[in-house]
């Protein structure tokens, strides 16, 4: 369908350009989990992948 856009299990939607609803609204609108019409000309659509990603971390302990 036309502007209808559904992010995979391992990713979120960031839509921006169209002003949010609420005092402390964010500029943009997070979706996951299901699908959101998104019209091209007053708004876009980003892909945020939430794989995880591994990180050496080397911490000294003491106990």
């Amino acid at each position: 369908m036309f502007g209808y856009r559904v992010p995979a299990p391992n990713e979120a939607l960031l839509i921006s350009g169209r002003k949010q609803r609420g005092a402390d609204a964010l500029p943009f609108k997070i979706v996951t989990g299901h699908g959101t019409f998104v019209v091209p000309v007053f708004s876009k659509a980003t892909r945020l992948t939430l794989a995880m990603q591994e990180a050496e971390v080397e911490e000294d302990c003491y106990t």
